[in-house]
């Protein structure tokens, strides 16, 4: 085990791209043994550092944000593995959870002024450059409106902080942003994303398995938090506090 885990530290070190970083978990994960992934991956997350790539990129993939998902039967072995070894925290980011919360007609969402005008208008105008309509587009709920806000250059990180923490919202929405390498690297926009009773909550707690510890600590008191994103962010608590 301690092999495998030096080899995939030197792997990961020269690479900067969080992308890459990924790609390259990804990889190891599904040349692995369950048995032999379980050891290295419990031994990855028992490390406690938040700066730590390895680490970060494990949860990631675990998750399946922002990258390709692993294959269901792949996904399905590792879980019966952790499970069979009762190991709480591997299985928590393994498993598939909606949102705590929901927003039953996310259409509801616009303004009456925007859903009056056709989707394909409204996709375009995402791309566009007059700030009042891109403050609004953040709470429409087609993923592909919100993607081009993501990718458009007039968006700036608190805009993208604004919609992660918007309340209601299109769960649809959240995800999105979680797919989006530019802004889901960012610690404000992960933040935004992990204490939202409407994001997924696999993707909320592999983010709280890799936020800084002084985030952590102003969560604590969060009472939207789905019990397995709560657990998670007991067992960094303890775990960073240990390792500080």
């Amino acid at each position: 085990m301690a092999q495998q885990l030096a080899q995939l530290d030197r792997r990961l070190e020269p690479v900067v791209e969080p992308e890459m970083r990924r790609a390259l978990v990804l990889e190891w994960i599904e040349l692995q043994d369950p048995e032999d992934f379980c050891d290295v991956a419990g031994a990855v997350l028992a490390r406690g550092r938040a700066a730590d790539p390895l680490r970060r990129a494990l949860c990631d993939v675990l998750t399946s944000v922002p990258c390709a998902r692993l294959d269901y039967d792949r996904r399905s072995d590792l879980y019966s593995q952790a499970s069979q070894r009762g190991d709480e925290e591997i299985m928590r980011l393994l498993r598939s959870v909606p949102a705590r919360a929901r927003v039953d007609e996310p259409e509801r969402l616009l303004s009456k002024e925007l859903a009056e005008i056709p989707l394909g208008r409204r996709r375009a105008m995402a791309r566009g450059r007059h700030p009042q309509w891109l403050e609004q587009l953040a709470r429409d709920c087609d993923p592909i409106v919100i993607a081009n806000l993501l990718s458009n250059p007039r968006t700036v990180e608190a805009d993208v902080v604004r919609i992660a923490a918007s309340r209601p919202v299109a769960t649809a929405a959240l995800v999105e942003i979680s797919k989006c390498s530019r802004w889901f690297s960012r610690n404000p926009v992960r933040k935004a994303l992990a204490r939202n009773p409407y994001c997924p909550v696999e993707i909320a707690t592999g983010i709280v398995a890799s936020l800084p510890l002084e985030d952590l600590r102003e969560m604590r008191g969060d009472s939207d938090l789905h019990p397995d994103t709560a657990a998670q962010l007991h067992v960094e608590l303890e775990r960073r506090t240990r390792h500080s």
